[in-house]
């Protein structure tokens, strides 16, 4: 009977360490993915804010009180377009499409 508790003791003994490196495995795995998972909605985050920051703006030619307010901000004509098309239901037969160069 002494033997019995005295196996029973080492066997709980054994399960302990075999398990603590896998517990702590398994905490530090599961740590890394919360860590990613937060750096990864940072970078939604910053990706919508970039997406807010438009660096191509097309204007129409017909406002040229749009086009300047555009060139005070430092936005470059970058083409105009005829198109003769749109003046029958837009009203405007050009457009010019202005870049911004926004710097990271």
């Amino acid at each position: 009977m002494k033997w019995f508790g005295v196996g029973f003791a080492l066997l709980v003994l054994l399960a302990i360490v075999v398990m603590f490196p896998i517990i702590v495995k398994n905490r530090l795995i599961d740590s890394d993915e919360t860590v990613s998972e937060a750096w990864s909605q940072i970078d939604t985050q910053l990706q919508r804010r970039a997406d807010l920051v438009p660096n191509l703006v097309s204007t129409v030619d017909t406002n040229p009180r749009a086009q300047s307010l555009y060139e005070r901000h430092d936005f470059k004509v970058e083409k105009t377009e005829s198109t003769p098309w749109l003046a029958r239901w837009f009203g405007f037969s050009a457009s010019t499409t202005m870049v911004r160069c926004v710097s990271t």
